[in-house]
Parts: C-alpha cells; structure tokens; sequence
C-alpha cells in the first residue's frame, strides 16, 4: 500500500513539474513575441487589399505597401536569435502577394488604412481618415514554439 502512495505522489509531482515547465516556455515564447516585433524596426504604411478568414476573428490581411518599402530582411536577422520560438513571421508572402495573420480580424476590413510600426508593437486601422481600431504586432505573428533543442 504505501508504494502505491509512493508512486502515485512521485507521478503527480512530475505531472507538476512538467506543467510548469511547459508554462514557463509559453510566457517566455510570449515574451520572445514582443522582442522580436520591436527587433524588426519596420515602420510603413500600407492599404488592406482584402481577408481570407479562418474564423469570425482569425485569418490573414492581404495589404499592398503604400510608399517607400520597407526592409522585410530584418525578419530573418530576427530569426537568427529566437531562443523560445522556433521561428516567426510577421509579413507573409505567397504568389507575389503581401499578408499577416490577424487574430482580431473583425477590425479590419477591405480599403482601410494601415500604419504599422514594429518599434511600437502596433498596427494602426484607419477608416475614412479616423482611427477606427488599434492592433499588435506582436500577436499577427505566424509562428511555433521550440519545445525542445533541435528544432
């Protein structure tokens, strides 16, 4: 009797330890998020073409960069020093075309205004001239948490 208590006290404290360390990764994969959004330093303004929704929140804005383009290479300098992420992704290409996933999708819509600033953790939603909503960088990121050394 008292090995089963043994043993059933030794599963439930690895259970514990587990679940925290899996917490401390999710807080420090978050916090990864935010560095890495002001590590960009892309400050530009582009128009939202249109949105492919997943869900009534969730999905990617297509956009087309009004003015000068800004360096999209930082991502991959970013990359470079992820320690929490296996990788991240704010601006995604596909076909010629420019997107980012939105998790806040009910904010945007086709024609609006962008000004997105990396340093900031902010994109700007402008509708007929007025800010009409604020977004963070930070949580458009398209990428997976490194659960263990290796990729």
């Amino acid at each position: 009797m008292k090995t089963r208590v043994k043993i059933a006290v030794a599963v439930a404290v690895l259970g514990l330890l587990a679940l925290r360390g899996a917490y401390l990764r999710l807080h420090r994969a978050q916090d990864e998020r935010q560095g890495y959004a002001q590590q960009l330093h892309l400050r530009f303004s582009a128009v939202v073409d249109s949105l492919h929704a997943f869900s009534r929140t969730n999905g990617l804005v297509y956009f087309h960069v009004v003015g000068a383009e800004p360096d999209f290479a930082s991502e991959a300098r970013a990359n470079r020093h992820l320690k929490a992420n296996a990788m991240l992704a704010f601006v995604l290409r596909s076909n010629g075309h420019l997107s980012f996933h939105a998790r806040d999708l009910e904010h945007f819509r086709a024609g609006d205004s962008l000004a997105i600033d990396t340093d900031a953790d902010k994109i700007r939603i402008f509708r007929h001239r007025a800010l009409a909503a604020e977004s963070q960088v930070s949580k458009a990121l398209t990428g997976r948490v490194l659960w263990a050394r290796g990729h």
